[in-house]
């Protein structure tokens, strides 16, 4: 699934942004950059305002633990950015609607409104700094062994192969083609991959390039009875719980669907993060979920909750189904 303008930020809308913020500092344009040089460049751990601390979660099955480890790392090797989608950052939004008005990108290039910028909280890297270059290309390994060879994997198979990388990928102002596919769902798939090879018997996963893959998989775990897939499918009035995922739809279009039935529920064009706390000290409560491909890196995401835990609804995300991890029995 190649990136749409429905994706976690509009494509134009990221380079608007990138005039405006500070991100890692990268090569010269054009230097070629060994991928073995690359897989040990850490990005800078950007500060973490007191608000935002991630509490341990405790007392989990040590898969489902290991899991949010995993996720917790690669959000770490990103540089730690967080995304609070409780807040709408006026000030933010309001420069890059300037930008695309006084001609950065034309308005016309954008298919639906001007997007509507949550709050950045702390600012990691982005997928086109060549210190992340080399953890992407692992993202799509799992793909390529547990899953039929896409075209989708193919291209990103070709494009990530390579022993060098030349760093003018990263620099031109329209996107490159290496980063023109949507790599959330890949990214869940290698978190989940690694994970397995420690603990197989927390269950199988529906390895895919794109989140329909495995919420199809915990939806069909609900049809059939069956055990063995490690995900099920839940309704959003379920509270999700640390390792359990968080799935909505990118379009209002798809809701009915999950409303009429849901063991004919399908994600269609959608999007899954992984809960790796839930924090109800707050009056509202919320959740932080860690995913791919959002604002362009691998992020952690604040989504505000009920007082029992359940997802409100936000102008950012229509949720479409909680998947439970049946690694953690304990709340199914």
């Amino acid at each position: 699934m190649r990136k749409t303008a429905t994706d976690e930020v509009p494509a134009l809308a990221a380079l608007a942004l990138t005039v405006l913020l500070t991100a890692c500092v990268s090569p010269p344009v054009g230097t070629p950059i060994p991928v073995a040089e690359l897989t040990h460049q850490q990005c800078p751990a950007a500060p973490i305002p007191p608000e935002y601390q991630l509490s341990a979660a405790g007392n989990l099955p040590d898969s489902v633990q290991f899991t949010l480890d995993l996720a917790r790392d690669e959000w770490q090797f990103w540089g730690r950015q967080i995304i609070d989608y409780r807040q709408v950052d006026w000030k933010r939004t309001q420069a890059v609607r300037q930008h695309v008005q006084t001609g950065f990108v034309s308005e016309a290039e954008f298919p639906a409104a001007l997007p509507v910028i949550p709050v950045i909280a702390a600012l990691g890297c982005w997928e086109n700094d060549p210190r992340v270059y080399a953890r992407l290309r692992a993202y799509w390994r799992p793909l390529q062994s547990h899953s039929d060879e896409s075209d989708m994997v193919r291209s990103a198979r070709r494009r990530y192969a390579g022993d060098l990388i030349d760093s003018s990928l990263a620099m031109t102002v329209n996107r490159p083609a290496s980063w023109s596919e949507a790599w959330s769902a890949a990214f869940l798939s290698f978190v989940f991959s690694t994970s397995a090879e420690r603990h197989p018997e927390a269950g199988s996963f529906a390895y895919s390039e794109s989140h329909t893959g495995y919420a199809a998989a915990a939806v069909e775990a609900v049809r059939s009875n069956a055990g063995g897939h490690r995900y099920v499918a839940r309704p959003v009035t379920f509270a999700p719980r640390p390792g359990d995922m968080v799935c909505s739809y990118r379009n209002q279009a798809h809701r009915d669907s999950w409303h009429r039935d849901l063991v004919e529920w399908r994600l269609g064009s959608g999007h899954c993060d992984l809960v790796v706390a839930v924090d109800r000290r707050v009056a509202e409560g919320r959740i932080f979920v860690v995913g791919g491909n959002v604002f362009q890196s691998v992020s952690v995401s604040v989504h505000a909750t009920d007082a029992e835990g359940r997802l409100v609804e936000s102008q950012f995300r229509n949720w479409a189904v909680v998947l439970a991890d049946r690694a953690n029995p304990a709340g199914l």
